[in-house]
C-alpha cells in the first residue's frame, strides 16, 4: 500500500509463502473519495505510464490507449458509485491489475481526483512541499483531509496451502 493508503494488506513472512501467492488470483476492493459527481459505474480499461507533463518522477497517466513513445503497462479497474453529494462522490474501486499507483493515476486522468492526495490530487506541488515538510494551512485547507481518501477495504483470497477462499476485511475509518 501507499504510505498514505489505510486498510487490509497481506504480508508473506517467508519467501516460499510468498511465491505460493504470486500466482493466486485476488479480489481488491478498494473505497475511494473523489472531488466531483463521478458516474454510476466505469470500466477503465487501459495503460499506465510515466506522465512526461509532472514535475514529480513517479507520477503516472492513465489513458485507453497505449502511448507510442512510452512504456506502458495494461491497467483496468472497475469504479462503482457508493454515494456522493455533487461536490464529492464515494466510489468502489475493484482492481482487475494491481499496478503501482493505479487507481489513483486513473482517477485523475478521468478528472476525478482523490481527496487529500499530495500527488494525484488537486495540485501536485502538494507533493514536493510535503516532501519537504513545508505544507501551510492554505495548502492543508486544499488538501482537505491530512491523507488521501484511499482504503484497501477487503482482500479475497485463496489460502496458499490449504486453498481456502478467505476474505480480509478493514472497516473504513471516520
Amino acid at each position: 500500500l501507499d504510505r498514505e493508503t489505510s486498510g487490509a494488506m497481506i504480508v508473506a513472512l517467508r519467501p516460499e509463502i510468498a511465491a505460493a501467492f504470486a500466482g493466486s488470483p485476488t479480489e481488491k476492493i478498494y473505497r475511494v473519495i473523489v472531488h466531483g459527481d463521478f458516474p454510476a459505474e466505469t470500466d477503465a480499461t487501459g495503460f499506465l505510464f510515466h506522465d512526461p507533463a509532472s514535475v514529480v518522477r513517479k507520477k503516472r497517466r492513465f489513458a485507453a490507449v497505449a502511448p507510442e513513445n512510452f512504456r506502458s503497462e495494461t491497467a483496468r479497474t472497475y469504479f462503482r458509485k457508493l454515494g456522493g453529494n455533487g461536490k464529492f462522490s464515494r466510489l468502489e474501486a475493484r482492481l482487475d491489475t494491481g499496478r503501482m499507483h493505479q487507481i489513483r493515476a486513473t482517477l485523475l486522468s478521468l478528472g476525478y481526483p482523490v481527496v487529500g492526495d499530495k500527488l494525484y490530487g488537486l495540485d501536485e506541488t502538494l507533493y514536493l512541499r510535503r516532501k519537504n515538510d513545508d505544507l501551510g494551512d492554505g495548502d492543508q485547507a486544499k488538501l482537505i483531509l491530512d491523507r488521501q481518501a484511499l482504503h484497501s477495504y477487503k482482500i479475497v483470497f485463496r489460502h496458499p496451502a490449504t486453498r481456502e477462499k478467505l476474505e480480509v476485511c478493514a472497516p473504513e475509518p471516520e
